[in-house]
């Protein structure tokens, strides 16, 4: 017999959508994202007696996801078989030219080199609209945290990418330019 659900179950059922955008922000291949969701709600009904409601569930949640994540980037990085640089990724929902393709590619590059905390940040912010305000209390951070995550991810990846939208690995590459012939008239 199926046993009935506690009230903090069914507001960790509300909160599987959000779980889901932060997993596919963080692992961009989506049966690694939903194996990531999976991991957080298994692990989060695990440790459901742990949860402190002093602050909202879905702050608790993340922290988790994010600790899901950083282990298993440390086991990808551990081994040499499984490169995050291999992983699939998805296409654009609508069909780009090369350039916008090729820009597109080197915008995720340079975001998925980002710290979690940054990207987590730069992500709730920019692609899921959230504010501020509402960033700091999902990650139960104080707000002058996430404006400085979001200006360090920000400066992070305009120093990755250089005025003409190229990506480059090498900041001293584009701080010195290289010497160049003199023009002929």
């Amino acid at each position: 017999m199926p046993t009935a659900m506690t009230p903090l179950q069914d507001r960790l059922i509300q909160h599987i959508p959000d779980l889901r955008r932060f997993a596919r922000a963080l692992e961009r291949n989506r049966t690694a994202a939903d194996d990531l969701v999976q991991e957080t709600l298994e692990r989060s009904i695990k440790k459901m007696h742990l949860y402190q409601p002093s602050g909202p569930l879905i702050g608790w949640l993340n922290t988790i996801m994010r600790n899901i994540f950083v282990d298993r980037v440390r086991r990808r990085k551990l081994n040499a078989n499984a490169s995050l640089s291999e992983a699939p990724r998805h296409e654009p929902y609508q069909n780009a030219n090369q350039i916008d393709r090729i820009v597109l590619k080197e915008l995720r590059v340079a975001i998925d080199a980002l710290p979690v905390e940054q990207k987590q940040v730069l992500m709730m912010i920019a692609v899921d609209g959230l504010s501020y305000a509402a960033a700091a209390e999902r990650l139960e951070v104080p707000l002058g945290t996430i404006r400085s995550r979001l200006f360090r991810a920000r400066a992070n990846l305009q120093s990755r990418i250089d005025p003409e939208g190229h990506f480059t690995q090498d900041r001293d590459a584009r701080a010195a330019p290289a010497a160049r012939p003199p023009a002929v008239h």
